[in-house]
């Protein structure tokens, strides 16, 4: 189903809200300062009835120059405006001005009307129409009917309802797929509801029941209840204007400008890269690094405009910029924005968000960032999800790569397929988990990964494997290790390298040792098995096996191989020593519950300074737990590693 909202524009008193009045019977006016001083301060909403059933939400924006702020709060997520002209006045200043807002924010569908017609003639009335006509030509209103009405007769105003229904006919239904996101435009408590919002809803849909969280704050909630059109209702979709009960909530911690969203889906940014458009009638340039006010959906923001490959932009041209926000937005690529200076008050631009997370940037790199963001702003998908892929160099996940795209999941799926099919990206999958990365990326990586192991191996000669986690972080992938098990997978699938307890070694290094190394591997382990509950310290190696530079990497090697165990004080042990010692300790304990160092020493005729090493090991590996002077079982499942 088409869910409508039509807004008004215009001048201050051209009768705006007397217009909405006599369309839906409803007053927009409801604050007592708007009612005592017939202005409209801030926004007013109302709905009603096409000539064919459709029901349409309105809103009313205020006409005062001091209140634009409020009237670009309600201009978002319009389908339809009616321009509003007086007819005894014509086209005024802010006529304009919301004119140029509605351009910038891309609304596409309008009507002009003609107020007042009952206070002046015929000659006024063509005068006003002709001034519209200029005024809008080359806008969106260009060529749309010009409707004459009297809010106070009520002549027009049924000519004027099936204007509306005949222009809404081609506008198309939002879809009502994807996460919710509701801005919102007001915030007030009803007694014994608390907490109420209201809000155009931008995607998705909503219901009873359902937790939302309020965005920049993150605070969580819990839908009490829905109403569209003051009517209870379970859900609310895209293009109506909803009211939310948040019970859970107090007013004070919410505001317009605020964003109500499915919980953990859109992000916060403070930075944001755009293409501005600097309005015509500014009159004078936009430098780099001026301040501006920023407005987002219903949200106004303090904010620096920084120019990437210019010093200034002209009225009437266009650049791409950096908007560095004061306080974090919600923002999707392709959202609306408006700029406006605070001295002199006026708009004097906007543009359209390109990309949500934008990268740090030396001035020398301006050109490429602008090249890049030109093929995000207009480039086809399959253009931008390459050239993102290689930009990023690292993984994409797919779900995070549709948010920031802002794209049709379905279609996005096309593209990937495609560019899969092209090898230039590559689709990891393992579980539930879907990632994208350029094949260059990845190729990239594949290099990496196996110059670290080389490079290993050329200091470490005589190590056999490469601890795992010691070439993920030389790789800097990140906390994840998604990625690294998917490059270990490739360089197995290749029959490069392989990973067996932890350790990396390219495909045939368990016969790296030469003759010689491996007889001199044998008679360090041969000695260590003659001496074995004392064994020899290193210099005593060498005495009786000679200096030879590869005798550490030997005996580093055999360490590595759990052939020989390195205990504490580094003492290094055979791991046959180690057993016997485990079992006659288990056994010992079994027997007599705790077993000292005395009893140790006295069972194998070694030093106190080797059977510490042993029970201290025990104790390292929970085999035993130290009581003051005895060791008591702790795990008998413990193993030697």
């Amino acid at each position: 189903m088409r869910h409508i909202i039509i807004g008004t524009a215009g001048h201050i008193d051209h009768g705006k809200t007397a217009l909405i009045l006599a369309l839906t019977g409803i007053e927009t006016d409801r604050l007592k300062e708007e009612k005592e001083r017939g202005l409209s301060i801030d926004l007013g909403f109302a709905y009603f009835d096409l000539p064919g059933g459709q029901r349409a939400g309105i809103v009313d924006v205020p006409g005062h120059e001091r209140f634009v702020k409020n009237m670009l709060a309600g201009a978002v997520g319009m389908d339809l405006v009616l321009l509003v002209v007086a007819a005894d006045e014509g086209v005024m200043p802010q006529t304009r001005e919301h004119l140029d807002i509605l351009r910038l924010l891309q609304v596409e569908k309008g009507l002009a009307v003609i107020t007042k017609t009952d206070l002046t003639d015929e000659e006024q009335i063509e005068f006003v129409e002709e001034d519209i006509k200029e005024t809008v030509a080359g806008t969106f209103l260009e060529g749309v009917p010009i409707l004459r009405v009297s809010s106070t007769t009520g002549d027009g105003i049924e000519k004027l309802k099936t204007a509306i229904e005949a222009a809404v006919q081609d506008i198309e239904a939002k879809s009502e797929r994807g996460s919710f996101r509701l801005p919102i435009d007001r915030v007030f408590t009803m007694k014994g509801f608390g907490t109420v919002v209201t809000g155009t809803v931008f995607s998705g849909s909503v219901g009873v029941g359902e937790t939302l969280e309020v965005l920049p704050s993150k605070y969580s909630t819990r839908v009490r209840g829905v109403q569209v059109h003051n009517q209870k209702v379970e859900h609310a979709y895209a293009g109506q204007r909803t009211a939310l009960n948040l019970p859970d909530l107090e007013k004070s911690q919410l505001r317009r400008g605020n964003v109500l969203a499915t919980p953990d889906v859109f992000e916060r940014t403070e930075i944001l890269d755009t293409r501005l458009v600097l309005l015509e009638s500014t009159k004078r340039s936009l430098e780099d690094r001026t301040h501006v006010q920023f407005h987002l959906g219903t949200t106004q923001v303090p904010a620096q405009v920084i120019l990437f490959d210019r010093k200034e932009v002209q009225p009437g041209d266009s650049a791409m910029a950096r908007i560095k926000l004061e306080e974090p937005v919600v923002a999707l690529k392709s959202d609306q924005f408006i700029l406006r200076k605070p001295l002199p008050l006026g708009t004097i631009g906007g543009g359209q968000v390109i990309d949500i997370r934008p990268q740090r940037f030396r001035r020398k790199e301006a050109k490429e960032v602008v090249s890049f963001l030109e093929i995000m702003e207009t480039g086809r998908l399959e253009n931008i999800v390459h050239r993102l892929l290689q930009r990023q160099k690292k993984p994409f996940p797919v779900d995070d790569l549709k948010r920031y795209l802002n794209v049709d999941g379905e279609q996005l799926r096309e593209v990937i397929k495609k560019l899969e099919e092209g090898d230039q990206i590559k689709r990891l999958v393992k579980e539930k988990r879907e990632i994208l990365i350029g094949v260059e990326s990845f190729n990239q990586f594949l290099n990496e990964f196996t110059s670290v192991v080389k490079e290993y191996f050329e200091i470490n000669p005589y190590k056999k494997g490469m601890p795992k986690e010691e070439v993920r972080s030389r790789l800097r992938l990140g906390g994840d290790p998604f990625l690294f098990d998917q490059l270990v997978k490739e360089l197995e699938t290749q029959k490069e390298f392989v990973v067996q307890e932890g350790k990396v070694f390219p495909i045939g290094r368990e016969t790296f040792l030469t003759s010689e190394q491996q007889h001199v591997k044998d008679k360090l382990e041969k000695i260590h098995l003659d001496k074995f509950f004392e064994p020899p310290a290193f210099d005593e190696i060498e005495k009786k096996l000679g200096p030879r530079p590869e005798l550490k990497g030997m005996l580093n090697l055999l360490v590595e191989e759990g052939t020989l165990i390195r205990t504490t004080g580094n003492v290094i042990f055979h791991r046959k020593a180690l057993e016997e010692a485990m079992d006659f300790v288990k056994k010992s304990i079994q027997q007599q519950e705790s077993i000292t160092v005395a009893q140790f020493r006295d069972r194998f005729h070694t030093s106190r300074k080797y059977s510490l090493a042993i029970l201290e090991y025990f104790d390292r590996i929970r085999l035993t737990r130290r009581v003051e002077d005895e060791r008591v079982l702790l795990d008998e499942e413990a193993r030697i590693v």
